[in-house]
């Protein structure tokens, strides 16, 4: 990983992240443009997300690394050593991180005190979509995302930084940097708030901590790729819903099950990878450690050891040994081609595990009328709780709300109301009135309704939109916009007095939503 001395190893490492933030930099920009140019809406949107996470996330650190460094090849630990091992660990531990996320909902929701209805389904959504978005799906995640992320957090950052510091300063600073690398996508794309994107440091950050130590045993980048490919992979395919619309949860409620889940999930990597060490990786690391590996377990000194010796024992019983030793070091066995047979085994067994479990939409096809019997009042039919939202706006401003973002549902009706008071005016001025927009959409762009009222005293907006058939989408957005906020006028003027600005408005909102199951 570098043939030139490293010098000042602070300045080494300053630069090593210095180039992480020209490249977010670069993201950014890239990120910005596409959302304005609506590049998305035509076919050469799937071409840059394609193209743009390879070219640009790779392009930036071969650069420094030829031209400011000097150096010769790839600045990324590409190895044969270890592969159908981490490849191994990595499919159980992301199988077994699923299990947990899946039976440990409802127990979460029931602490919680959660009220839902109906039973735990798995949702096989990719059984209403195409063949071509599948393999697509499948293609981007294992072939896209997850090799070139962990190339660049672990096999650059995180390597780089270990060349002068202890490899559990390597795994934070690559930690960090992979959180702070979803800023572009957290706030330009999904419009995050500060609290919401809370969420993603108590996912991503103990996800990066366990794809670090997990890569700094294994010693093989491909095992954390296969990991970080098929964990974006099962949360895009399968879509975990309890009851008919799942649960209606306070922010505080999200960060009590983030932090369950991936606090269990840091623990299962390490656990599954600290198993693949202590059997197959010992001698394939660097020097040093992570300062928490276990000394001396083979020869307990302590009764509090003696469980650690039973789980060592346990992991180094010879057929264990012999199996992977056998894979990974005899050239005949093809460890490639096993791998890749492992990974479509853990593909198509959880395919055939949703579609065989899964509850399955009725439906397909873009956003829309839905085909099929539907009879109005029908038990099929209802209505979810009330959203409400109290909000300021300023002229010329508008805000978006979102309801039921990335949940499919058949839309029959939807009811908006949103009333405002204007501002009593001082002495001797009187308020023109401030004229407020309610837009109603679906959450591709598809313009429900939109209305705009304006009062002198108190304004009202009413939207009550009915589908003659239900109408599928995986979201809705209601825009509120200040169309003209009216200036306050001198009712008499002798002494010159000037109009006071008017600069917004206060707003309460509620929303009705009615579906059809």
């Amino acid at each position: 990983m570098g043939e030139r001395p490293i010098g000042d190893r602070w300045a080494y490492a300053g630069e090593v992240v210095s180039v992480f933030f020209v490249w977010l930099a670069v993201w950014a920009v890239y990120r910005y443009i596409r959302s304005v140019s609506g590049v998305d809406e035509t076919a050469i949107g799937p071409l840059l997300s394609v193209i743009a996470p390879v070219v640009l996330t790779l392009s930036i650190p071969l650069i420094w690394w030829r031209y400011r460094r000097h150096e010769r090849g790839i600045p990324f630990l590409i190895t044969h050593r270890n592969l159908f091992t981490s490849v191994l660990v990595a499919c159980a531990a992301v199988v077994a991180f699923f299990i947990f996320y899946y039976l440990s909902y409802p127990v979460l929701l029931a602490i919680m005190g959660v009220e839902t209805q109906g039973d735990l389904s798995f949702w096989a959504i990719w059984r209403a979509e195409s063949a071509t978005w599948l393999i697509a799906t499948t293609l981007f995640y294992m072939v896209i995302v997850g090799p070139v992320e962990e190339l660049f957090h672990r096999g650059f950052i995180q390597d780089q930084i270990n060349r002068g510091f202890a490899p559990i300063f390597g795994i934070l600073i690559a930690s960090v940097v992979f959180v702070l690398g979803h800023v572009p996508i957290d706030f330009m794309v999904y419009q995050l708030t500060l609290s919401e994107w809370g969420l993603r440091w108590l996912s991503s950050f103990p996800f990066a901590v366990g794809m670090g130590v997990f890569y700094h045993w294994s010693r093989n980048i491909w095992g954390v790729a296969v990991y970080h490919g098929l964990y974006d992979w099962f949360l895009t395919v399968n879509n975990l819903e309890y009851g008919v619309i799942g649960p209606q949860l306070a922010l505080s409620q999200y960060y009590f099950l983030y932090f369950v889940w991936f606090t269990a999930e840091l623990a299962i990597i390490i656990a599954f990878a600290y198993a693949g060490y202590r059997l197959w990786w010992r001698g394939s690391r660097p020097a040093g450690s992570l300062g928490f590996l276990v000394r001396g377990v083979s020869h307990p000194t302590s009764p509090d050891r003696k469980w650690l010796f039973r789980v060592h024992a346990f992991l180094t019983k010879r057929p264990f040994v012999a199996f992977a030793a056998v894979v990974d070091r005899f050239p005949r066995w093809k460890p490639e081609v096993l791998s890749l047979a492992l990974i479509g085994v853990i593909l198509f067994g959880n395919l055939f595990l949703t579609g065989a479990l899964g509850s399955v939409p009725p439906w397909g096809g873009p956003p829309g009328d839905v085909p099929g019997p539907w009879t109005p009042g029908s038990d099929d039919v209802r209505t979810l709780p009330t959203e409400t939202e109290h909000g300021y706006v300023y002229e010329g401003e508008t805000r978006d709300f979102a309801y039921q973002q990335g949940i499919d549902r058949k839309y029959i009706s939807i009811n908006v109301t949103l009333t405002w008071q204007d501002e009593a005016p001082p002495t001797r001025y009187t308020n023109e009135p401030d004229t407020l927009r309610v837009d109603l959409q679906l959450d591709d762009g598809t313009v429900i309704d939109s209305l705009a009222v304006d009062s002198s005293s108190a304004g009202r907006v009413v939207i009550e939109w009915t589908a003659e058939s239900p109408v599928r989408g995986e979201g809705i957005i209601v825009s509120v916009t200040a169309v003209e906020c009216g200036n306050m006028v001198p009712t008499l003027s002798p002494l010159g007095l000037r109009e006071r600005a008017d600069d917004g408005n206060n707003f309460d909102m509620a929303v009705d939503i009615t579906i059809w199951d």
